[in-house]
């Protein structure tokens, strides 16, 4: 069995920044954007043109209040939903990079596997291979 790729993890949690977060899991996001709620219960607005098939949101950099018409006004929520989950801030970057082109806006946050005993286990073990300097 080769160990080296997990020594490798290990010496990457003794030595990353683990953002002030105990038993720290590095994820990777994307932003979605859920679109069609009623005005009313949003804070961001967005109007459709069904003649050109297009959407106008309140956050677009062209966005002009004034062409917005008689257009049907609906809400929407920016999200981010997790899609990758990695003990390493550097393994979250590795996958970004393989797959990025198939995210929308991703960024790495820092949430933690704490109450997660199983996962715990596995990270704490990680660190003490890379601490015993087995080869």
């Amino acid at each position: 069995m080769n160990i080296k790729p997990l020594m490798a993890i290990g010496k990457l949690l003794h030595t990353q920044d683990n953002r002030i977060t105990q038993n720290p899991m590095f994820c990777v996001q994307e932003k979605r954007r859920r679109v069609g709620l009623d005005s009313a219960y949003s804070d961001h607005r967005c109007w459709r043109d069904e003649e050109n098939d297009e959407t106008i949101f309140d956050d677009d950099e062209d966005f002009n209040p004034q062409a917005v018409g008689d257009l049907e006004e609906y809400g929407y929520v920016d999200e981010w939903f997790t899609v990758m989950v990695a003990f390493t801030e550097a393994g979250c970057k590795e996958y970004i990079r393989q797959n990025g082109h198939n995210l929308k806006q991703p960024r790495i946050y820092v949430e933690s596997f704490n109450r997660c005993p199983e996962m715990i286990a596995i990270r704490e073990a990680l660190m003490e291979l890379a601490a015993s300097n087995i080869e």
